[in-house]
């Protein structure tokens, strides 16, 4: 295993659980305001 390899395989790794987590803090936002959402609509009914 070369230090080039290495170097690369870290920095995909820590790539793919900066976008994991983006993903999820995305999903996790939507249902928040989903959930937000469907309050003020049935408060409003």
């Amino acid at each position: 295993m070369s230090i080039e390899f290495m170097r690369a395989e870290s920095i995909l790794k820590s790539e793919l659980e900066y976008r994991t987590n983006r993903v999820r803090n995305d999903v996790r936002r939507n249902r928040r305001i989903s959930r937000v959402r469907r309050a003020v609509t049935n408060s409003v009914r």
